[in-house]
């Protein structure tokens, strides 16, 4: 094999990696595909909770962290620059509207998608922010999660936010 050639074999290994990791989605196949991993995470089971915190437990993936903690919020962080919000009611169950509601009034939406199973009720709001993000907001019930996000890490962060969202339980329920 002569230079050209495995030079030529690597540059197609790294496009079709590339290709892997969605940045060469059409941006309506990223929102299609963000919205069939949110719904098989919203219809699995809960994860094993493995983080408690004064008001709930949850699930929290490896890569994500607590950096701050409220009464009503808890602000993670992911590697070193990404921020996720959770905001969340106790007063509201797993089957509330109420954050979704808030949701619907959004004007600028790409994608705004439900989902029910038995005494649970949750959505996925991606709308457009600035500097190639989308705003994601991922709820289940009470609990609503909010990143911003790059085309590319939309799947990955939406699906982790779906899977946060209905692990929470609050450790002392309409307090």
């Amino acid at each position: 094999m002569n230079k050209f050639t495995k030079v030529g074999i690597m540059l197609l290994g790294v496009l079709f990696l590339l290709n892997g990791c969605g940045l060469f989605k059409s941006e309506e196949d990223m929102l299609k595909d963000t919205n069939e991993k949110v719904k098989k995470a919203f219809f699995a089971e809960p994860l094993h909770r493995n983080k408690d915190t004064d008001h709930l437990s949850m699930y929290l993936p490896k890569d994500m962290t607590v950096s701050e903690t409220e009464k009503n919020n808890i602000v993670l962080t992911k590697g070193n620059n990404q921020t996720i919000i959770i905001f969340y009611n106790s007063m509201e169950d797993k089957s509330s509207q109420l954050n979704y509601q808030a949701a619907k009034k959004k004007q600028d939406r790409l994608l705004l998608n439900t989902y029910d199973k038995d005494d649970r009720f949750g959505y996925l709001l991606v709308t457009i922010a600035k500097d190639d993000q989308y705003e994601i907001q991922v709820g289940v019930g009470g609990a609503k999660l909010t990143t911003m996000t790059k085309k590319g890490d939309m799947e990955e962060d939406a699906e982790e936010m779906m899977k946060i969202a209905q692990s929470i339980q609050y450790s002392n329920p309409n307090k």
